[in-house]
């Protein structure tokens, strides 16, 4: 490409500009398309060949265009996605696709798609060669492939439908191989820059995939790292002990703080990451790798703890091992223990005295999780049989069984879950904080309606998330283990459990407080205690400046977390509950009821059940209720007039007087899968005299519902 072409294409450079000029201009605030992973600019993602960063570049690809889950991101912002893929071909890309989505599970996947009418503002589109039809434009040059890009991004900002985000797969096969009268560095970053200036430009995160050299390094020049915003480095662990071990490691980052995400990839051959895990665990091997998987097991030791431990191994071989994980700043010292380094432990105070929490007599505590005597810990035991007269579980043993699913799916967990917390402590903290004080659920009516609803002619459509816990238990973090007292925290860190904190005010008056009723349980210093995903929601509603404050943390009470706990149940849960859908609807209505009695036994009031873990539930629901209200207000933010939301998925939106069946708020999405949206038959009346009203209502039959309040 020409200097001319240059200057045409991309966005003038700013000029003549007084640093003076510079402090008091009002710039543009850009948002990480993911955040503390995609900034706005180019990212440049390396591994070995063959190790899988395709997949994971299509992973994100399907939580932005199809609102798939991707990770920690619940609630990614829907965008649309444009993918120049030199390396696959449609075959793998479709195979790979259904790996991570399976038939039925995005929106273009119902009966009703046509693929001619498809018009939505967020989606992937694939760039395919008009001559080969594969993915890519095989046979131009790097001018002509920029030129395509360029084209393309224009042509969606003037549809009004921009692309958020572009992977290029690979950089090596796009830019191609420099002139033999250019520097290799300079090649690599000229075009490494330009491509960052483009996606500024944009207002998109284009993703270069490249692979490493034989040293395990960038590949080529140093100019492929130093023209973007950030260089990633998906490493797999290489000690034959713990295979399948990823860390997906910022390198460099302009924006944001640095991070490291461990992952495994599943037997389907679909990435996922790992809580559990820490970056300095899948960074270290032999008796290094022992001495962290101790700590994160254990919290912080000390040297003679670390020592008794590995009593086979000489002392001096354990001083050396600690020394160099020191300086890899994996693990650091303080007040004479030895913690991980990274988000996962918190600051932990040195040896004090308390009273040990089953016999009741003082002991020192030195170590922040143990708080009772060598051989006082109680034995975990199944809670007694409950009265004759509470009902069983109202289920046929020819049937398939919620409960039954909930419970192979926490007997699967690789952890050492406890199922039952004994009477004895449930009056106790931190169970008697959640039994008492704790809510997960929404319900919100706006101020005003007078206002909004003169039109006698509106109409309002009644819409129900579909499957809204089911997909909560897909990806909810909670803790596996008994909880225990972590006190104040600078962050969460690698922690699930609750958390007590400040209460956060919310002025928008289009929707409600994102935390639901579980806002209007505050203290009388102000403050609530929350779930994890709760305080994982309003983290990130004060990285989009939604909130004025970021949640402090002034006590907790926290274990190692994981994500996959229910997730078996999910799966199981969807395959049946499509399995009976195909049957009648009785049977659908029967299987739904059951999936629904395992999620409320894991907190049991008055049935008999495996489970008594207050936490888990309000997990769930929490997490439900952050995912339906996050859907909610992403429609809000595109011009929908919300004016009800009830407990966990269904919100009822003012919709045009011609409104049909088939009208939902963009960006909602109306389908059969879980997690799209589907109108609601309201019964109105009693008896022989209720009237089945289907959505959208009629504005007086919404009005003789709900009232006028």
């Amino acid at each position: 490409m020409t200097a001319v072409e240059l200057e045409e294409l991309a966005p003038p450079p700013i000029i003549g500009t007084w640093d003076h000029e510079l402090r008091h201009e009002v710039l543009p605030f850009t948002i990480d398309v993911v955040a503390n992973l995609l900034p706005i600019g180019v990212t440049v993602l390396y591994a070995d060949p063959g190790v899988g960063k395709s997949m994971i570049a299509q992973a994100v690809e399907h939580g932005l265009g199809h609102g798939r889950p991707f990770g920690p991101w619940d609630d990614l912002d829907p965008q649309r996605c444009a993918v120049i893929d030199l390396e696959g071909d449609p075959a793998l890309t479709q195979e790979r696709g259904f790996s991570m989505s399976p038939w039925g599970t995005l929106a273009t996947d119902t009966d009703d798609y046509d693929p001619a009418q498809w018009d939505s503002p967020h989606g992937i589109f694939h760039i395919r060669d008009r001559r080969t039809g594969d993915f890519g434009i095989t046979g131009a040059t790097a001018a002509e492939r920029y030129l395509e890009l360029v084209a393309l991004l224009q042509q969606g900002v003037d549809e009004g439908k921009p692309y958020g985000y572009v992977r290029i797969d690979t950089l090596r096969d796009f830019v191609g191989t420099k002139p033999a009268d250019t520097n290799a560095y300079d090649w690599d970053k000229k075009w490494v820059t330009e491509l960052n200036r483009l996606g500024k430009h944009y207002n998109c995160a284009i993703l270069l995939l490249h692979h490493t050299n034989k040293a395990g390094a960038v590949s080529g020049s140093q100019g492929v790292a130093g023209g973007g915003e950030c260089v990633i480095h998906l490493k797999e662990n290489t000690d034959a002990e713990h295979p399948g071990e990823f860390l997906l490691h910022s390198e460099k980052t302009r924006r944001g703080e640095p991070f490291s995400y461990p992952m495994r990839m599943s037997t389907e051959g679909v990435w996922q990451f790992d809580p559990s895990l820490s970056a300095a665990q899948v960074n270290s091997a032999g008796l290094a790798r022992r001495i962290v998987d101790f700590i994160a097991a254990r919290g912080p030791l000390t040297t003679p703890e670390i020592r008794s431990l590995l009593r086979e191994v000489p002392t001096a071989t354990v001083k050396s091992a600690l020394g160099r994980l020191q300086r890899r700043n994996h693990i650091r010292s303080r007040r004479g223990m030895w913690e991980i380094v990274g988000p996962a432990p918190a600051p932990v105070p040195g040896p004090r005295m308390g009273i040990c929490t089953v016999c009741k007599e003082r002991m020192t505590i030195v170590q922040r999780d143990v708080n009772t005597h060598p051989g006082c810990e109680p034995e975990v035991q199944e809670p007694a049989p409950e009265p004759d007269d509470l009902p069983e579980p109202a289920e046929p043993t020819d049937r398939w069984s919620g409960l039954k699913a909930m419970t192979r799916s926490v007997d699967a967990s690789p952890f050492h879950t406890v199922k039952v917390v004994p009477k004895t402590y449930r009056d106790q903290a931190p169970w008697n904080l959640m039994t008492e004080h704790m809510d997960g659920l929404f319900t919100w009516r706006r101020d005003g309606l007078d206002e909004l609803l003169d039109d006698p002619a509106a109409r309002v459509a009644v819409l129900d998330r579909r499957g809204s816990y089911i997909t909560a238990c897909g990806s909810v973090l909670i803790a596996p283990n008994q909880l225990r007292h972590s006190g104040a925290l600078s962050h969460r860190g690698e922690t699930a459990g609750i958390y007590l904190i400040d209460a956060i005010p919310w002025t928008d008056e289009r929707i409600g407080h994102p935390l639901g009723r579980a806002a209007r349980s505050t203290r009388p210093d102000g403050r609530i205690w929350v779930t994890t995903p709760h305080l994982d929601k309003l983290d990130k509603l004060f990285a989009k400046k939604l909130i004025p404050h970021a949640p402090a943390i002034w006590d907790s009470w926290t274990a190692r977390p994981t994500y996959s706990l229910f997730e078996k149940f999910a799966e199981e849960t969807k395959t049946e509950r499509q399995r009976a859908a195909a049957i009648s609807d009785v049977e659908y209505k029967l299987t739904k009821e059951s999936a629904s009695q395992g999620i409320r036994l894991l907190w049991p009031k008055a049935a008999r059940s495996p489970f008594w873990r207050p936490d888990w539930r309000l997990s769930i629901v929490a997490e439900s209720a952050i995912r339906h209200w996050s859907r909610t207000y992403a429609a809000i933010e595109a011009g929908a007039v919300l004016l009800r939301m009830g407990t966990t998925d269904e919100a009822d939106y003012l919709a045009p007087p011609d409104a049909g069946p088939d009208w939902v708020p963009a960006p909602l999405v109306l389908g059969d899968q879980f997690g799209a949206m589907a109108h609601k038959v309201v019964k109105v009346g009693r008896g022989e005299d209720a009237v089945r009203h289907p959505s959208p209502l009629p504005l007086d039959v919404w009005r003789a519902l709900h009232g006028d309040r």
